[in-house]
């Protein structure tokens, strides 16, 4: 049974801690596989380019940005965000899973 589901399949429910693989390169050494970098994150939703540009010239988000929105770097509406420093972009995770519950 598979517990990993693709970022370009579905999303989890936003601001719930899950398990993430991010694509991070070779944890040790050049013969790892790539993507078994993984981290508790949760996502954070932002906005996407399009949905800026219908809002309405008085609304503040047209204006400020804020992370997970689809901006420079960030190619998708979300983010990743760790317990302590770490952040991703959101293309920047390729899978995640539930954390199991005991």
């Amino acid at each position: 049974m598979n517990i990993w589901n693709k970022t370009s399949d579905i999303l989890p429910p936003e601001g719930k801690y899950v398990i993430v693989r991010y694509n991070g390169g070779n944890w040790i050494d050049n013969n790892d596989p790539k993507n078994v970098n993984c981290v508790i994150a949760r996502l954070i939703k932002g906005i996407s380019m399009k949905e800026r540009e219908q809002l309405s010239d008085t609304d503040e988000r047209k204006r400020k940005y804020i992370k997970g929105d689809e901006h420079s770097n960030n190619i998708v509406n979300y983010a990743w965000q760790t317990f302590g420093i770490l952040s991703f972009f959101g293309q920047e995770v390729s899978e995640w899973a539930y954390i199991p519950e005991h």
